[in-house]
């Protein structure tokens, strides 16, 4: 990690999801301290909760943006030996309209990105060592001196 300063980034399904408007308003809540503290940037952003690799919606923005985020997640679980199951799975959908099945990933109703930079540090939720780590989780760590070691950015 670089002396850059942290870049906090909280992605959500929804800003109105059903059933856990407030789990999500704490969240923002406790990454504005971050953000008013001086110690990291935060930027709250809808990702929706699939998105299709292949398709015109892919080659969207929000498309691109989306995937762009899963392939730099994928990355980063396989070279710190994390895993991204079951927060971020890949399903088969049939079309009403057609019918045709089509793949699509599945997105947590909220991750956590952290960037030094633009490199991707670690991201929340994931699975370490047989062990689900959450959103809530990592913050707890960040807020605190000592962070346990399987919850440290390697």
């Amino acid at each position: 990690m670089t002396d850059e300063r942290l870049r906090l980034e909280l992605l959500v399904g929804s800003l109105a999801p059903h059933g856990s408007t407030t789990e999500q308003e704490a969240l923002v809540e406790r990454l504005e301290t971050f953000e008013h503290a001086g110690t990291a940037d935060v930027t709250v952003q809808v990702w929706g909760r699939r998105v299709c690799p292949e398709g015109p919606t892919a080659r969207t923005a929000a498309g691109r943006f989306a995937l762009d985020r899963l392939a730099a997640f994928r990355a980063w679980a396989a070279a710190t030996d994390r895993s991204l199951e079951p927060f971020f799975r890949t399903e088969h959908h049939r079309s009403a309209l057609g019918g045709e099945s089509y793949p699509a990933v599945a997105l947590p109703s909220v991750a956590l990105a952290e960037f030094s930079g633009d490199d991707l540090v670690f991201l929340t939720p994931h699975v370490a060592g047989g062990r689900p780590v959450s959103v809530s989780e990592r913050l707890d760590a960040l807020e605190g001196d000592g962070r346990p070691p399987d919850l440290v950015a390697p």
